[in-house]
């Protein structure tokens, strides 16, 4: 499930579990499936999880949250505990992913489609939901598929086309104050999921 990511110790792969459209993890040594979430059937939920990335001690995972009617929420749940937080309720016609947390565990990154089409580059405390704009895109369409943080938390990677219609994308650096963006391929190949710190 390329919705998914492996744990940072390599031995757990979260994924969405389509039966029931919940969060859930794969022990990669036994190929057990657990479910995180508990939404129940289709029948009675059209909930579903979507891109999920684990914390960087391996203890939490954050996720998108499709609440079934028009709105995607970005949730946080503890390995053991069994019950999510909320950290961003999303009530709007705004559209967002879950790509990253920082190495210190207190922020996630995550990109913000508005409602006028222009994006943006957003770290989310995973303490209480608040928000910081690293970056925003003004050209309506172009938003990263991908985004990674450095490892020491300087940079944030990701790649993004210089147009709405162009069929290519490059890879750019940007550090996480947002002040200094320097791109670092410029090629015309489609660099789409290549950027990684």
């Amino acid at each position: 499930d390329y919705m998914g990511s492996p744990s940072p110790d390599g031995k757990y792969l979260s994924f969405v579990d389509w039966n029931t459209g919940d969060l859930a993890i794969r022990d990669l040594e036994t190929g057990e499936n657990r479910r995180l979430t508990n939404k129940g059937p289709w029948e009675k939920s059209e909930e579903y999880a979507e891109y999920s990335r684990w914390s960087p001690d391996g203890k939490q995972i954050a996720y998108d949250w499709y609440d079934g009617k028009c709105c995607t929420d970005l949730h946080v749940i503890a390995l053991g505990e069994g019950k999510p937080r909320i950290l961003l309720d999303y009530n709007n016609d705004e559209w967002f992913q879950t790509q990253d947390w920082t190495p210190d565990g207190k922020q996630i990154l995550i990109f913000v489609q508005k409602e006028n089409g222009t994006g943006q580059i957003v770290l989310v405390s995973a303490a209480d939901g608040t928000t910081t704009v690293v970056k925003t895109i003004e050209q309506r369409g172009l938003f990263p598929h991908k985004m990674r943080i450095s490892r020491d938390g300087r940079y944030i990677a990701y790649h993004r086309s210089e147009e709405e219609s162009a069929s290519d994308s490059d890879i750019f650096l940007l550090s996480v104050d947002g002040k200094h963006e320097t791109r670092l391929v410029k090629h015309p190949a489609h660099e789409i999921g290549r950027a990684s710190c």
